[in-house]
């Protein structure tokens, strides 16, 4: 879904290697549109996992907004919106080890 696609889309831009001053604008270009993307999925998130998206929407510092209010045009966040970090969302699961084990042929 959205969070798949978001970090498929991430991975592809690769802003990390964006290290040179004439590629500056486009490095917060991207990491711009990350930050709308994660609110929106916030927002997408809060029927489902309403801790998680209160989480993100605090890290955001942004309201919980009704979905036909956001402007789908990626432009709900001023530029220079300060954005803090927070708790791990969903940690890792340890796996038992018989579940590690790989499985043996049909």
């Amino acid at each position: 879904g959205a969070v798949r696609a978001t970090n498929k889309w991430l991975y592809l831009c690769e802003p990390w290697k964006l290290t040179a001053p004439e590629d500056q604008a486009e490095k917060e270009a991207i990491i711009a549109t990350s930050v709308e993307a994660v609110l929106l999925i916030a927002h997408l998130f809060l029927p489902f996992a309403p801790e998680a998206a209160a989480s993100l929407l605090s890290s955001l510092a942004f309201p919980a907004t009704p979905l036909p209010d956001l402007s789908p045009a990626f432009n709900n966040l001023a530029p220079g919106w300060k954005v803090t970090s927070g708790e791990i969302l969903f940690k890792k699961l340890p796996v038992p080890e018989e579940a590690a084990e790989p499985l043996p042929p049909p």
